[in-house]
């Protein structure tokens, strides 16, 4: 990936969760959607992650998705799990050079909406400009966690779904 855009690369950051509820709605059949994620943009975009969570709940084909967004959760969102947009198929999800705060929160987040995902990808680089630093470096520590989130969560369903069926099992039984 580059850090400057290239020619056919636009800045998305004028897209906004409304926009994107409404493509979602036009469009529920997309299978691999990328909006501004190779360009190392220094402008704050104006999607968040109530944009992100309506594309996930209403695109449920999407194996593949990439988009410049705000990472910063809002408090109603650090501790109400989306149980409606989580994404059973996506496998890749890019986020370029979104603004993040909170790497842990973020990567918590992301476990649970795409658990199948393999990796976090972003486009910041070390040549980047020095005001994308900081988001590289939370970026990378995203990376670094979010396997560990998805294991647990995997772990964890197992677990329940174990004992779920332990107890069925035994009342069944009687």
């Amino acid at each position: 990936m580059h850090a400057c855009p290239g020619p056919f690369e636009l800045c998305t950051a004028h897209l906004d969760d409304t926009f994107l509820s409404e493509l979602t709605l036009s469009c529920p059949g997309l299978q691999q959607l990328y909006l501004g994620v190779q360009g190392a943009w220094l402008i704050a975009p104006l999607l968040t992650f109530d944009g992100v969570r309506s594309l996930l709940k209403h695109c449920r084909q999407l194996s593949s998705l990439g988009v410049f967004f705000n990472a910063t959760l809002a408090s109603d969102m650090k501790n109400a799990a989306p149980v409606d947009a989580v994404s059973p198929k996506i496998e890749e999800f890019l986020v370029g050079a979104s603004p993040i705060d909170d790497p842990v929160e973020v990567a918590a987040m992301l476990s649970f909406l795409v658990p199948k995902a393999t990796r976090i990808s972003h486009c910041i680089s070390e040549e980047s400009p020095e005001q994308l630093h900081g988001r590289l470096k939370r970026w990378r520590s995203v990376e670094k966690i979010f396997g560990i989130f998805v294991s647990a969560r995997k772990q964890s369903w197992e677990q329940g779904w174990a004992e779920g069926k332990a107890a069925i099992e035994k009342i069944a039984v009687k």
